[in-house]
């Protein structure tokens, strides 16, 4: 999931020249894809009626065959399908997976555990800027770089077979009655209504990292590519030499907050990535740009592991999957608004850096 939501930002251009995606049309596009994550509440409310383990089947396959299918698209229209059902499935992975370790971890080793889960996350992401640095010269282009992804997923759900459900869950569930369809809806209306002031502080912290971060960080191969004449090699460069240091925001945000919570780990992150983004699109210099980037993916990574803890730790294990739905949605909603004001105001300002 990691792999695909990183390979459509680098292959932007590439994708752009393939299908005839106008530059104005990117944010209006790309924030449909965003919009994904709706439907990936059904699976969320799902697995907190049929269980972790059953959904985690399902979101696998799903991922593995939106991403062969983007592989053979021809127009704008059809590449967002493909990927609008990739980043419903993918997003449907990611909270079931922390849910996942939420419950099968200790508290004080949940940070730790979220921060590694983070930086499996962003392994994927970094064999993606890999693979993008050969794009033209493997045959098939981008195209092939989808099918390649989707390949590891097939290993991952063969031996996810034997996942057990988690102690939780079986425990929680054991001896109550077989769960109808209509039951599905009723942990998101106990949720709306039993914990509004702990939705409304999730909201509160999701929605500005993702009204501004996601939509800062999908333009930076297109931007370095064709501000600063990056190559696609010399772009996987820039992701992977220095990877570490964004790797470490995942143990540094998830470790520190074990000590000092969650929210004084959330403050530093929005004091970081403000100023990094900010320099990132402003600097004339390649190495500032670069060094923009850096700080600004430090903080992202280790934000996106504290929102996802928040999302999970403020409610019980009843509401822990649609909780982290209801999160989602709203990192979903606001990355797609913070999208959509991009596109329109990309005609005013005349770049997308602007």
């Amino acid at each position: 999931g990691v792999f695909d939501s990183v390979l459509d930002g680098l292959a932007l251009k590439h994708i752009q020249n393939s299908i005839g995606m106008h530059d104005s049309d990117v944010g209006r596009y790309v924030a449909f894809i965003r919009l994904g994550v709706l439907p990936a509440v059904l699976l969320a409310m799902g697995s907190d009626l049929w269980g972790r383990r059953r959904f985690l089947m399902i979101t696998i396959i799903g991922v593995m065959l939106s991403s062969v299918a983007t592989a053979f698209v021809t127009t704008p229209e059809s590449f967002v399908t493909a990927q609008f059902f990739a980043r419903m499935f993918a997003v449907a992975e990611d909270f079931l997976s922390i849910v996942v370790l939420v419950e099968e971890l200790r508290p004080e080793l949940r940070g730790w555990g979220l921060g590694a889960f983070g930086a499996m996350g962003a392994f994927g992401g970094g064999m993606a800027a890999v693979l993008f640095a050969f794009i033209d010269v493997i045959p098939g282009n981008w195209r092939t770089l989808y099918v390649l992804g989707a390949l590891p997923m097939i290993w991952i759900a063969w031996f996810r077979r034997s996942l057990p459900e988690t102690r939780t869950f079986s425990a929680q569930h054991a001896g109550r009655r077989p769960p109808r369809a209509i039951d599905a809806w009723r942990p998101l209306i106990a949720l709306f209504r039993d914990y509004p002031g702990r939705l409304l502080v999730l909201a509160a912290i999701a929605g500005p990292y993702g009204f501004a971060l996601t939509t800062s960080l999908f333009y930076v191969s297109k931007f370095l590519q064709e501000a600063h004449g990056f190559s696609p090699a010399e772009v996987a460069m820039t992701y992977l030499l220095p990877a570490g240091i964004p790797l470490m925001g995942n143990f540094l945000a998830g470790s520190y907050s074990d000590l000092i919570g969650r929210r004084r780990m959330l403050v530093l992150g929005f004091v970081i990535a403000g100023p990094g983004a900010l320099l990132l699109y402003t600097a004339t210099s390649s190495w500032l740009a670069i060094a923009g980037f850096l700080l600004t993916m430090f903080a992202a990574m280790g934000m996106d592991v504290l929102i996802g803890a928040l999302g999970a730790e403020l409610f019980p294990t009843s509401y822990r999957a649609t909780s982290s739905a209801a999160r989602a949605i709203v990192l979903a909603l606001a990355a797609a608004a913070g999208l959509l004001c991009e596109s329109a105001l990309f005609p005013l300002v005349g770049g997308h850096a602007q």
